[in-house]
């Protein structure tokens, strides 16, 4: 997201205005964010390693000390109510508390950095989105799941289908 403000913020104020110059509008729109992401996708998936391995590293100290002491993952990682003002903050804090509970019978896999990441900001933002299964199924499993995107997977692609096209034309 840091590349992704720096171009932005460049190509919308080229004199190196104040940050609260920037248009809301076309700044912090979705699809604008996707076309950075499509056109910038390969350079972002070469820091998969990185994100795997931090958000390895995260995970294994929180379950080390959770290992120790179980009250530890309260005051390390507290769980926090769903505030619509910072819904990534929320998935964030409750897929990290679930992996380290899960942590036992999950067996961590290539690319679950990226993986994770999509699913906070696009269960976080998003209205209706795709996930892997064992994603899908942890983000249902979070607080308040209900105030988070509709979520579909695989098997459900007909259904995701048969709502998009049952939406009004704008």
């Amino acid at each position: 997201m840091h590349a992704y403000f720096e171009e932005r913020s460049g190509e919308l104020l080229p004199n190196g205005g104040p940050v609260a110059d920037l248009p809301c509008d076309g700044f912090f729109r979705l699809g604008t964010v996707l076309n950075w992401v499509h056109e910038n996708r390969d350079g972002i998936r070469s820091y998969g390693p990185e994100l795997d391995a931090a958000l390895r590293g995260r995970l294994d100290h929180l379950r080390t000390e959770y290992d120790r002491d179980a009250a530890s993952l309260g005051r390390l990682l507290p769980p926090r109510p769903f505030d619509e003002q910072h819904p990534a903050t929320f998935v964030l804090v409750h897929l990290q508390r679930l992996l380290v509970l899960e942590s036992k019978a999950y067996q961590f896999m290539r690319n679950d950095g990226l993986d994770f990441c999509h699913a906070v900001m696009a269960a976080a933002y998003g209205s209706i989105i795709t996930l892997d299964r064992h994603w899908k199924r942890r983000v249902q499993r979070l607080p308040s799941a209900n105030q988070l995107a509709r979520i579909y997977y695989r098997p459900e692609l007909d259904e995701l289908v048969g709502l998009l096209e049952s939406l009004p034309l704008p």
